[in-house]
Formats: C-alpha cells, sequence, structure tokens
C-alpha cells in the first residue's frame, strides 16, 4: 500500500516515500473475462482509481510534503 523508489542522472535526483490509501472498485478498460485470455496480450487495469497519497517526494535534496494529494494506483501487464 506504498511506493518508495529513486531515480538519478548524473547530479539530478528523485527520491519518493508515499502512502496510498483509497478502497474505490477496480476500473478496467476491457470486459473480465478478457482478462484471463492469451489476448489482448497487454492488459490494463486499474486496481485503485481513486487514492490519497500522504508521505514526501525529495527532488535534489529538497523535501516536498505530500498529504492527501489524489491520484490512482494503475497496472499495465
Amino acid at each position: 500500500d506504498g511506493a518508495t523508489g529513486t531515480l538519478q542522472q548524473g547530479e539530478q535526483s528523485l527520491t519518493w516515500h508515499l502512502l496510498l490509501e483509497g478502497d474505490s472498485a477496480p476500473a478496467l478498460l476491457f470486459p473480465r473475462a478478457l482478462y484471463d485470455t492469451k489476448l489482448p496480450r497487454a492488459k490494463v487495469v486499474t486496481p485503485r482509481p481513486n487514492v490519497r497519497f500522504d508521505g514526501a517526494l525529495i527532488v535534489n535534496g529538497e523535501s516536498i510534503e505530500v498529504q492527501g494529494w489524489p491520484g490512482s494506483q494503475n497496472h499495465n501487464w
């Protein structure tokens, strides 16, 4: 129920420590039955289309507080 990571290129960096909270129903792009078949090969689902983010972003050493930011959790496989 969260995301943590870091990206760095040269002297530029971005780090995130975020908690996700929300319990809305998943949003499916295709009919549910197609998620169990070989086609389409690429499948998109938004497991939690309405979440709230809390935590911090750190951009080049500067911290940005994240409190109650709206967003979504998405997945493509």
